[in-house]
């Protein structure tokens, strides 16, 4: 799996804030997927991983796939979120994304949340709108691409 740059000051692929989920996430494939566990400081009620949490990984696990895919950041415009079943906190879970639709000026991205033995947690779509060309060039720069296989050159468009 290729690993994706990722921004330092991001609150869920960040490496540099004490509140970060420091989650990398990868190209399998035509999938994006990010491994994450639950710690106590991530519940909501007492051994349960608040929802907000896994609604931002999920969010931005899915908000991968059509970047990568189109080669051009994007942020989300909406994003829509169903909870299947609670993620226990110290539970292993993969956040799977994928492009649906990846053209024209609003692309479509769906994903789950799930275990090592397929089981979904959660699932959700999102329409996520591609930067300006020159917010995205700007962006580039900020973004680090160390241990990842993805460069810099590979976003330029």
């Amino acid at each position: 799996m290729d690993p994706l740059p990722n921004y330092a000051g991001c609150f869920v692929c960040g490496e540099t804030t004490h509140s970060s989920l420091t989650v990398r996430f990868f190209v399998d494939g035509t999938e994006v997927k990010g491994h994450f566990t639950p710690k106590d400081t991530h519940q909501g009620y007492k051994g349960l991983c608040h929802g907000g949490i896994l609604t931002s990984l999920l969010e931005e696990c899915m908000g991968w796939a059509p970047s990568w895919d189109n080669r051009h950041l994007c942020v989300s415009t909406e994003i829509h979120i169903r909870f299947v079943k609670s993620v226990p906190i110290g539970k292993s879970i993969t956040a799977v994304g994928r492009t649906t639709k990846g053209t024209g000026r609003l692309w479509e991205a769906e994903g789950e949340i799930v275990d090592n033995d397929g089981v979904i947690y959660v699932k959700g779509t999102g329409k996520f709108f591609p930067l300006r060309d020159e917010q995205h060039k700007a962006l580039l720069d900020s973004l680090n691409y160390e241990g990842g296989l993805q460069t810099k050159k590979e976003f330029d468009s």
